[in-house]
């Protein structure tokens, strides 16, 4: 939401065109003669929906002035490199959403992920592909044991 420039572009992408057939289903309803996704783009890099996720989190008691920036992460990291020379094809969701689990996320607030690495880029075996954080040292090194069956990137050679 905050639209820096090295943001995940195709996955801002799918959000708004995800986005945008909600409120095109939206807008069929009401009888609005509106482009969903345009609508979304528009909310996107004007600014409006930053605005509103920060209302949200004020209005749960949060920090609305967080930011990319501000979020900290545990001091106990551990670093994941490529196992293969390749380009990536896909990062599987489902296996980062249970990798980022078992760091303890989202009970522990400072557990989680970092990719280094977006689709499509080129990537050299052993290069850093992504960090795991986590409060709890046990964790991570069971996170990086079930990476073994539950790997987040998918590289083609």
């Amino acid at each position: 939401m905050e639209q820096k420039p090295d943001r995940p572009l195709k996955l801002e992408a799918k959000a708004l065109r995800l986005a945008g057939k909600l409120l095109d289903i939206c807008f069929k309803d009401a009888k609005i003669k509106k482009n969903g996704e345009e609508e979304a783009k528009r909310i996107l890099t004007q600014g409006t929906a930053l605005k509103k996720f920060r209302e949200i989190v004020k209005a749960q008691k949060g920090n609305n002035n967080i930011s990319s920036d501000t979020i900290k992460l545990s001091p106990h990291k551990i670093e994941i490199n490529s196992l293969k020379s390749g380009k990536i094809r896909d990062i599987n969701n489902y296996n980062l959403n249970t990798i980022a689990k078992v760091l303890g996320a989202p009970k522990d607030k400072c557990a989680g992920i970092y990719l280094l690495k977006k689709l499509d880029e080129i990537v050299e075996k052993k290069e850093p592909m992504f960090l795991l954080y986590s409060t709890d040292k046990y964790s991570l090194k069971e996170a990086e044991i079930t990476l073994k069956n539950f790997p987040i990137y998918e590289i083609e050679s």
